[in-house]
């Protein structure tokens, strides 16, 4: 939470000094941001697609599924 005081300040301080003020927050949250969605790409997991036989070799009529989806 913002101190109140602070946020007084803001008020009062001119256009351009708010205007640098911002500029300031967004750069914080780009470098966040930047911080975090590399953090996250690295958290992927690899997995493994487990196999299984139905006992028999199943032939699919890939024309005749597609078809009944439309």
């Amino acid at each position: 939470m913002i101190n109140p005081t602070v946020l007084q300040q803001i008020q009062h301080a001119s256009v351009s000094e708010r205007l640098q003020l911002v500029e300031f927050i967004i750069a914080s949250l780009k470098g966040e941001l930047a911080t975090l969605t590399t953090k996250k790409a690295k958290s992927y997991r690899r997995f493994v697609a487990q196999t299984y036989s139905l006992g028999q070799d199943i032939q699919v009529d890939r024309d005749h599924l597609y078809a009944e989806r439309g």
